[in-house]
C-alpha cells in the first residue's frame, strides 16, 4: 500500500481440522479475542484457543444438525474455557433447525421454549444470523423475511417481508435501530424500533443480470458483493440513505465479506478499517473507505471469513477443510 498503511501482515498459519469428511461452513471469534469457533459440514462445532499464533482445540461439540450454517457465540466461560451460550442454524427450511445451547458444566441443548416463545415467527429458512452492536439482539433472516429478535427471551421484536432475503444485519444510527437486508435483487433498509412490521425505508437495486451475493456491515458502512465480482461500499452514517463511496472488481463471484472496524487503541496504536473479500479463487484485503488494495491470497476458498475482535487476525478456510489465519502486527499511528 505504501506510507499510509498503519499495519503489517505478520504471517499466515494453516491448521488441519482432522475431521473426516468435514469442511468448515462457518467461523466466528469470541468477543474476548482468545477463542475461535468453527462450524463444520458434519454438524460439529469446534472451540479453539488462540495463543501466540497457534491454535489449540479445546472442545468438539456434537449437535443434532446435519451441518452448521451460522453461529452466534454469546460468551465464553473462563473456567474450563467452554462456550456458555450459542445459537446455531443449518440454513435449511425447518424452523426446528435453529437451536440454542447453554453450558451447565456440560454443553446441553436447550428447548426453544426456554426462550419464551418457541420462536413463534414465520421463518421458513434461515440464511443469516448476525449480531448487532447491542448484544441483546439478533438479526435473523429467512428466504422471505428478516427478524429482529430479543436474544434473552427469544421474542421477535419486529418482522419484515423481503422476498428472497439471504442475509441481514443490524445498523445503529443515532438513536434508531435499522436493519440491512440483502436479497439477490436489492439491499433493503428497514426500521426495527417500535415497529412490529418493519417498514421499508430505502432500497438499492442490483441489475437483474448481476444479483447481490454477499452482505457485510460495520464501521459506518454497508458492503455488498455481486455475482460478477463487483464489491460496492456504501456509507451508512446517514441511513436509511446509503451513499455509494467506492467499488472494486474482483475476478469471480463474491462469496462473503468481513469488515474490521477502524480503531485507535493502547497509546496511539491505530487500526484502519479493513475489508476482507472471499471468492472461490482468492481472499483479498482492502483498506479504508476508498477500498485501496492491500494484498491478495490465491487458493480454493470456501464462503467464510471472520476478523478477531482486536483486529489482529483474519480467519478463513479452504474448501479442503483447512483453517487459515492471517496475523496483523500493530503499528503506531503516524
Amino acid at each position: 500500500m505504501g506510507e499510509e498503511t498503519f499495519y503489517s501482515v505478520a504471517s499466515t498459519s494453516q491448521h488441519e481440522l482432522r475431521q473426516e469428511d468435514a469442511v468448515i461452513t462457518s467461523l466466528t471469534f469470541a468477543s474476548n479475542g482468545q477463542h475461535l469457533t468453527t462450524g463444520l459440514s458434519n454438524g460439529h462445532v469446534l472451540l479453539w484457543k488462540v495463543t501466540d499464533r497457534a491454535l489449540t482445540l479445546l472442545h468438539n461439540y456434537s449437535t443434532s444438525l446435519n451441518r452448521i450454517h451460522s453461529i452466534y457465540i454469546a460468551d465464553i466461560v473462563a473456567e474450563g474455557e467452554a462456550i456458555q451460550y450459542m445459537w446455531i442454524t443449518d440454513g435449511s427450511i425447518q424452523i426446528a433447525d435453529l437451536e440454542a445451547y447453554v453450558s451447565n458444566g456440560e454443553f446441553d441443548k436447550v428447548p426453544l421454549t426456554h426462550f419464551g416463545t418457541e420462536l413463534n415467527v414465520p421463518i421458513t429458512s434461515i440464511r443469516g444470523l448476525t449480531e448487532s452492536n447491542d448484544e441483546q439482539y439478533l438479526a435473523l433472516c429467512g428466504l422471505d423475511l428478516a427478524c429482529h429478535m430479543d436474544m434473552a427471551s427469544g421474542d421477535a421484536v419486529s418482522i419484515g417481508r423481503v422476498p428472497g432475503a439471504f442475509d441481514a444485519a443490524l445498523l445503529s444510527v443515532s438513536q434508531s435501530t435499522l436493519m440491512a437486508v440483502a436479497s439477490p435483487s436489492a439491499l433493503t433498509i428497514m426500521r426495527c424500533d417500535n415497529d412490529p412490521q418493519m417498514a421499508v425505508l430505502a432500497e438499492q437495486h442490483a441489475p437483474r443480470a448481476d444479483p447481490f451475493t454477499a452482505l457485510a456491515v460495520g464501521n459506518g458502512v454497508v458492503l455488498m458483493g455481486q455475482n460478477s465480482g463487483t464489491l460496492t461500499l456504501f456509507s451508512s452514517k446517514n441511513a436509511p440513505v446509503l451513499v455509494p463511496v467506492a467499488s472494486v472488481e474482483l475476478e469471480s463471484s463474491i462469496l462473503s465479506i468481513a469488515v474490521r472496524s477502524e480503531q485507535t487503541r493502547e497509546a496511539g496504536l491505530y487500526y484502519p478499517m479493513l475489508v476482507a473479500v472471499v471468492t472461490e479463487k482468492s481472499v483479498s484485503i482492502y483498506e479504508d473507505m476508498q477500498l485501496h488494495f492491500v494484498r491478495q491470497r490465491h487458493g480454493n476458498f470456501g464462503p467464510v471469513a471472520a476478523w478477531s475482535e482486536d483486529g489482529t487476525m483474519l480467519a478463513y478456510a479452504s474448501k479442503e477443510g483447512k483453517l487459515q489465519i492471517t496475523h496483523f502486527d500493530r503499528r503506531d499511528a503516524e
